[in-house]
């Protein structure tokens, strides 16, 4: 990795670790959580949104133009945000869903114009909607939520940047994500029936799909 990625990982993830807490607490507001977030829950925000930036530099850097990079740091803020605000509240904010998934469209339409990467622009479109028809299934015939559908069609639009072998190991980790939360949830007294927040193996399927080493 040549210096100037490696700027660009280090200005990525620290913007990252600002503006997730942000989005978390900003999403939380819109959801009328009126609990203040803890000091440890703000440094986890923070070391996600951390983490999950600087990665969006080596997955454009790795197999895509430089030009798609700020599509992918809002697609990977927002869902990092998104998926704390419902492990916090169990509830997925409305707005910051559509305010993120129009930004994160804007600026992928934008990275493909300049990079001419249209075939990611393509798939990322052609992801969006098949994950927001399989959670509207979801949502339809086994009780997952509307926020749920409206996270899927915000979580689709990386997958333009997944290899098959990605959206098989996405799929794996989604599952197990969702079979964990599961068993806990009946350790602490509930059921198969009692609801859980998918917002977080949702995105950890997701981010594990477009993982650049695939």
């Amino acid at each position: 990795m040549t210096d100037a990625p490696m700027t660009a990982v280090l200005i990525s993830g620290l913007l990252g670790a600002l503006v997730t807490p942000f989005l978390v607490r900003r999403g939380l507001g819109q959801l009328t959580w009126s609990r203040p977030l803890p000091r440890w829950h703000s440094l986890l925000c923070a070391a996600t949104g951390f983490g999950l930036g600087s990665a969006a530099v080596g997955l454009t850097a790795s197999r895509e133009n430089l030009a798609l990079l700020p599509a992918l740091i809002v697609w990977s803020l927002a869902l990092t945000a998104i998926a704390w605000c419902d492990s916090i509240a169990r509830r997925i904010p409305t707005p910051l869903v559509r305010h993120a998934t129009v930004a994160v469209f804007v600026l992928l339409t934008a990275g493909a114009v300049v990079a001419n990467s249209w075939g990611t622009w393509g798939a990322g479109l052609g992801g969006a909607l098949l994950m927001a028809g399989a959670l509207m299934a979801a949502w339809r015939y086994a009780g997952a939520g509307r926020g749920d559908v409206r996270l899927a069609a915000l979580g689709g639009l990386g997958l333009g940047f997944a290899s098959a072998v990605g959206l098989i190991a996405g799929l794996l980790a989604w599952a197990v994500v969702t079979l964990l939360q599961s068993i806990r949830a009946v350790a602490r007294g509930g059921s198969l029936k009692t609801e859980i927040a998918l917002a977080p193996g949702l995105a950890i399927g997701l981010f594990v799909a477009a993982l650049p080493s695939w």
